[in-house]
């Protein structure tokens, strides 16, 4: 219907209840922090993920998440708990859930590919920053070193065995300039014809960790 102006009524699936695994946010433009943190490069790139169903889902194993350039061209990110004592900071990649309806913040970790910082943000200035609260899980990946800023795309997979990576179940592609432009975020809604997310609310005040 999207592709067509609405001029054709959207057929939603049958049963569909919401009952899913969404991802709800993105944000790849980071506000500067130089002043705090001595580098200009965006050091807090994140985004949220929902998870509408009944159980915990482990995103290392039950799902895949993806950063993908273009069709076929596409990471698939691991994710680690921060670790404080860990000389890199990234600790253990067991145990990396999502509540049953509950929520998930997966922060892009640049501690190794920015060179430039005099400091690098805390687990606990990530959360102060996002107001993220205590019982919201965030996980971080360091295998890509940015999510760029535009004319990218976050996907989930379904790790079911079916292609590559899995069966699609949610995922979107931002356009930095209008969805999320410097120190906002794309809110994302569900779509009830599949798995592309529709913008809900584009250039909005983050709210990671809230739905």
């Amino acid at each position: 219907t999207d592709q067509v102006r609405g001029m054709i009524t959207a057929n939603t699936l049958e049963g569909f209840n919401g009952k899913g695994v969404y991802l709800t946010e993105v944000r790849p433009n980071d506000v500067n922090r130089s002043s705090t943190y001595g580098t200009a490069s965006d050091v807090m790139e994140c985004v949220e993920i929902y998870n509408g169903t009944d159980a915990a889902i482990d995103l290392n194993n039950d799902y895949r998440v993806a950063y993908t350039v273009k069709e076929g061209y596409r990471k698939v990110l691991k994710f680690y708990k921060y670790s404080s004592s860990a000389s890199n900071k990234v600790g253990s990649s067991t145990g990396c859930t999502v509540p049953a309806g509950g929520t998930a913040v997966l922060w892009c970790f640049r501690y190794s590919n920015i060179t430039d910082w005099t400091s690098f943000p805390s687990l606990s200035a990530f959360r102060t920053a996002y107001g993220i609260s205590s019982d919201t899980p965030v996980y971080i990946f360091t295998n890509q070193g940015s999510l760029n800023n535009t004319n990218r795309a976050i996907e989930i997979f379904k790790n079911d065995g079916v292609g590559d990576v899995g069966t699609l179940v949610s995922g979107y592609t931002y356009l930095g300039a209008s969805d999320c432009p410097d120190n906002t975020s794309a809110q994302l809604k569900v779509n009830p014809e599949g798995p592309a997310m529709k913008l809900y609310a584009g250039a909005a005040t983050s709210t990671m960790g809230t739905v």
